[in-house]
């Protein structure tokens, strides 16, 4: 909540000065306009995505306060015969069969800190889940990739399909 702050002048000298709660106006004006700048980012990643080697798209959602994503096209899609590959790599042996068109890669991330954390990815082409966390960067998506510590992953950049 922001109050609105009367400046109160003191004469000193025949000069008119602020005193101190001119200050804080723009101490609070500041706390706001930062607080806005945050929450606008907080939802910077949603939209449509592309990998770094352009064989993939994935549209990143918000559900709740939670963000995912999911593979809208892939150049390995499909398989020699034009039928969509299936998960058969899936550690979870239920998921095997399903489709990789619309297959959730990205999920449970939270925006926290300026970034977007406690999440995982699914790699279909490996059947291997990482842990991970996403912050944007001069306009494109860093997705960093780990098993254990962040310090040892990997990072893969992601650009906005227009």
């Amino acid at each position: 909540m922001f109050i609105c702050i009367n400046l109160q002048y003191t004469k000193i000298s025949g000069l008119k000065k602020a005193t101190q709660t001119g200050g804080l106006f723009f101490v609070c004006l500041f706390i706001f306009l930062l607080t806005t700048h945050a929450q606008s980012n907080e939802h910077g990643i949603l939209g449509t995505w592309q990998n770094e080697d352009r064989s993939g798209k994935i549209e990143i959602y918000q559900s709740g306060d939670q963000y995912f994503g999911k593979l809208l096209w892939g150049k390995y899609m499909l398989d020699e015969r034009g039928v969509p590959r299936k998960d058969t790599l899936n550690p979870n042996i239920a998921l095997r069969s399903r489709a990789w068109p619309n297959i959730v890669m990205l999920t449970g991330f939270r925006y926290q800190n300026g970034q977007w954390e406690d999440g995982k990815i699914y790699d279909p082409t490996s059947g291997k889940s990482y842990t991970a966390v996403m912050k944007l960067k001069n306009g494109r998506l860093a997705l960093r990739g780990y098993i254990g510590i962040e310090l040892l992953g990997k990072t893969i950049y992601w650009d906005r399909v227009k």
